[in-house]
């Protein structure tokens, strides 16, 4: 797509070292785009962002390296974003070692979001990755959900569903009667 192309070509030619916000926004018709990877690389930006809000609905992308990023805000306003983001986060804590505050104003993928904020979290403080201490949802957090988020965030170990009862199946099996 046209806007892809021309988001990644913008974002490779910033030469701002001191920029320290970077609010990105792609639009594009979900009827006739199919999902697209997005690459997002450029050292000399993504090293100093501190706050990276995104708006980017329906594409694959992977975080890049941002070394000084310390809050991270993705909107969808469309559909879910795909998974990429939090695996990134899960697999490879330390593209974004300062990072503390994420802000999702679309329901996240639970079981995803949980192995996230407990590897993040749970990581010894010799491994240089900050816990995630603020987690803001637009959307509503089931109740069984709030007590065992609350104590990841803050650090303690705790019970919390299993990643089976937390996982989209498990919820469309809870909500709809597959039986039909």
């Amino acid at each position: 797509s046209r806007s892809i192309a021309t988001a990644q070509e913008l974002v490779s030619k910033i030469n701002c070292p001191l920029l320290s916000l970077l609010d990105l926004r792609v639009e594009y018709d979900l009827w006739t785009t199919t999902s697209q990877e997005m690459e997002l690389q450029n050292k000399l930006v993504f090293d100093n962002i501190v706050a990276f809000h995104l708006h980017i609905p329906g594409f694959r992308w992977k975080l890049p390296d941002c070394t000084s990023l310390r809050k991270l805000r993705v909107s969808s306003p469309k559909n879910v974003p795909d998974a990429n983001l939090l695996a990134s986060l899960i697999f490879e804590p330390r593209i974004c070692p300062l990072l503390h505050e994420i802000e999702l104003d679309f329901i996240p993928e639970w079981d995803l979001l949980f192995l996230m904020l407990e590897r993040r979290n749970y990581l010894p403080p010799s491994h240089g990755v900050s816990r995630i201490t603020t987690l803001i949802l637009q959307s509503p957090i089931p109740p069984t959900l709030l007590a065992p988020l609350a104590h990841i965030l803050s650090g303690q170990f705790t019970e919390r569903p299993s990643n089976r009862e937390l996982s989209l199946c498990s919820f469309m099996e809870g909500w709809f009667d597959t039986s039909l």
